[in-house]
């Protein structure tokens, strides 16, 4: 198999896209970006400007805790972000991904406090988190923002609804100055989320893994009433 990737691909080398050793990921992103900008050039031959194109970037919501921690979050923005800003030039759009909040010292991530907001894996919550980012690709890259990732896992659903209601808040009020041209909340329904399996849960729905039964939370209400709100 991975010699027919080798052939195919003309490289000696294979990767997973999501474990990626760090010598390689210079020759990783420079891939990812000639086969983005050959994608944007194939759709808008076949679409013209009928079809928006774009991609999208996970992003944390990077915070320094002290002088130290700029410098820090001013690398981590340098190999993660800022690299992307010439392969989206010209893009219609510019999606981000994001969940939860990071604080750095110089020594890396500061632990959130005692009592804290965090999901259930430990990280920071702040529903300003999502326009921060926003903000921050929006100056980066100069296009519009299409939220295609968003939530919070945890099994207290009064949490996500609060998380909900707050970060849509925030984002709502910086439309003005950071064009939003839509918001994607992941999830509908309980997933399979990775290393975590059925044990980290983000959806609006709870899914009963023997019937397949979906059971919305009292948070897919609230989302319904959301959009319901912002559309009006």
């Amino acid at each position: 198999m991975l010699a027919e990737a080798e052939r195919v691909t003309g490289s000696d080398c294979y990767r997973l896209g999501n474990i990626v050793p760090k010598a390689d990921q210079p020759g990783m992103i420079e891939g990812y970006a000639k086969a983005h900008r050959a994608a944007v050039a194939a759709v808008r031959a076949a679409c013209g400007t009928a079809v928006p194109v774009g991609l999208s970037l996970s992003v944390t919501d990077d915070c320094a805790a002290d002088e130290g921690g700029e410098a820090v979050v001013a690398h981590k923005r340098a190999e993660c972000y800022e690299v992307w800003r010439d392969a989206v030039a010209g893009d219609d759009f510019i999606g981000i991904q994001n969940y939860e909040q990071c604080v750095y010292d110089a020594n890396g991530i500061v632990p959130a406090p005692q009592g804290a907001p965090v999901n259930d894996a430990g990280a920071r919550l702040d529903p300003a988190s999502l326009v921060h980012c926003a903000q921050y690709i929006h100056g980066l890259t100069g296009l519009p923002i299409f939220v295609t990732e968003h939530g919070i896992g945890t099994k207290n659903d009064e949490r996500r609804c609060s998380f909900l209601e707050g970060s849509l808040a925030c984002l709502a009020s910086e439309r003005g100055d950071v064009p939003v041209m839509g918001y994607l909340h992941w999830t509908l329904e309980d997933n399979f989320e990775w290393i975590f399996g059925y044990s980290n849960t983000f959806g609006l729905c709870s899914v009963d893994r023997t019937t397949l039964d979906r059971t919305p939370k009292p948070s897919a209400d609230l989302y319904a009433k959301l959009v319901a709100g912002y559309r009006s």
